[in-house]
């Protein structure tokens, strides 16, 4: 049984986050390589699955990546995780608008489209944002090239969108103050055919920031959802049709507390196994059954 788990150039031998799952596949018999994704097809083709993991790249080139994507799944029939459909939808957050039209409490959320200008003191006034916004590219990972913007400097960020914007569709989101207490991810693995709720890690970003990612001095803590954040994010869930290894749903507390959806990822996520070993043992086992 052989399995590549798919990474990027800067991390050849994958994230420290994919480190127990090594081990768990390699317990199992499991033959694990981790090819670049971008340094050419064959290895994935070879192996008898290809997960996609430490793809951090890809916004770099996300053309590039979902063509890969593509290839791959075409080539191995079907065998890529998670499926190469889903990755063409997910790599563009617009599919929030998508999920916000079905039903699913987003984050509110502005979506410019490349080439065109943004006035921001006049966006956050149209939309009632009195506390501040948050501008990223709709095309982005691990906070790359977001900004947040505090009412006072709404006036002052033209540059951002001069230098973004003629090539880039952003999206434009209302500061919410319930980053403070933390972004849920609720992380989601495939266990006996069907995707279930699996562990749930809170990041709470340092003082005085907004991004929820380790490398900026967040603290991640596991947690207990409440129910109400479970169906919120089994709500997200049900949208997606296609069979999913993995998912991470990341929530965070809108009005009145109530869950509101900030991403759904479902490409590359960091899946916080080491804040949960027995996820990691329920991912080797069904990595394990889709190579039989």
């Amino acid at each position: 049984m052989r399995v590549a788990l798919a990474t990027c150039a800067e991390l050849p031998h994958l994230d420290g986050d994919d480190a127990p799952l090594v081990a768990a596949l390699r317990r199992r018999g499991v033959e694990v390589s981790h090819p670049v994704w971008d340094a050419g097809d064959a290895p994935f083709l070879a192996a008898g699955l290809t997960v996609i993991r430490s793809t951090w790249d890809y916004t770099t080139n996300a053309a590039a990546f979902v063509a890969w994507a593509g290839r791959v799944d075409a080539g191995s029939g079907g065998r890529l995780c998670n499926p190469a459909s889903v990755v063409r939808w997910n790599s563009h957050k617009g599919y929030l608008l998508e999920l916000s039209a079905k039903g699913v409490p987003i984050v509110p959320t502005r979506l410019l489209p490349a080439g065109t200008s943004c006035d921001l003191v006049r966006l956050a006034r149209e939309e009632g944002w009195h506390g501040g916004v948050v501008a990223k590219p709709a095309v982005s990972a691990g906070s790359r090239d977001s900004m947040m913007v505090t009412p006072a400097g709404l006036a002052y960020t033209q540059d951002y969108f001069d230098r973004l914007l003629p090539t880039r569709d952003l999206l434009v989101q209302p500061f919410v103050p319930g980053i403070a207490e933390g972004e849920l991810s609720l992380i989601y693995l495939e266990h006996a055919g069907a995707l279930r709720f699996a562990h749930a890690v809170n990041k709470v970003p340092a003082d005085g920031d907004f991004r929820s990612q380790p490398e900026f001095r967040a603290e991640v803590r596991t947690a207990t959802p409440p129910r109400a954040w479970r169906d919120a994010a089994e709500r997200a869930l049900s949208s997606v049709t296609e069979r999913l290894l993995y998912a991470r749903v990341d929530l965070v507390a809108g009005d009145g507390g109530a869950p509101w959806l900030m991403e759904l990822e479902l490409i590359e996520p960091s899946l916080y196994l080491a804040w949960a070993a027995p996820s990691t043992e329920t991912l080797a086992d069904a990595i394990v059954e889709r190579l039989r």
